[in-house]
C-alpha cells in the first residue's frame, strides 16, 4: 500500500507482456492500482482504478488517471487485463 495524503493506492496486479509499441516487440511492466479513501490509513471505500505502463527499454513511464492520459494501444492492453481479474 502506498499512502499519499487522503487516499491510498493498493497494488492490485503487475504482469510484464510484450507489446508492439513504435513498431517494435517491447517488453512492458503493467500494473493496476485501486485508489481507496483512507481515514487513519484505513481504507474506506474505492474512489477509482489508475493504470501504469513501464517500458525499460525506452526508459518511459506512463500512467493513466483522472488527470493524466496513456497512448491508447499500451491502455488497451491495461483494459484487457483488467477484463481478466
Amino acid at each position: 500500500m502506498y499512502k499519499t495524503g487522503n487516499y491510498i493506492k493498493v497494488l492490485v496486479e503487475r504482469k510484464t507482456k510484450n507489446v508492439y509499441y513504435k513498431n517494435q516487440l517491447r517488453d512492458v511492466e503493467f500494473c493496476i492500482y485501486r485508489n481507496y479513501a483512507a481515514f487513519y490509513g484505513f481504507p474506506i471505500f474505492p474512489l477509482g482504478k489508475t493504470y501504469s505502463a513501464k517500458i525499460s527499454e525506452l526508459d518511459e513511464y506512463y500512467e493513466h488517471g483522472p488527470f493524466v492520459k496513456m497512448p491508447e494501444e499500451l491502455f488497451e492492453v491495461c483494459k484487457q487485463m483488467n477484463r481478466l481479474l
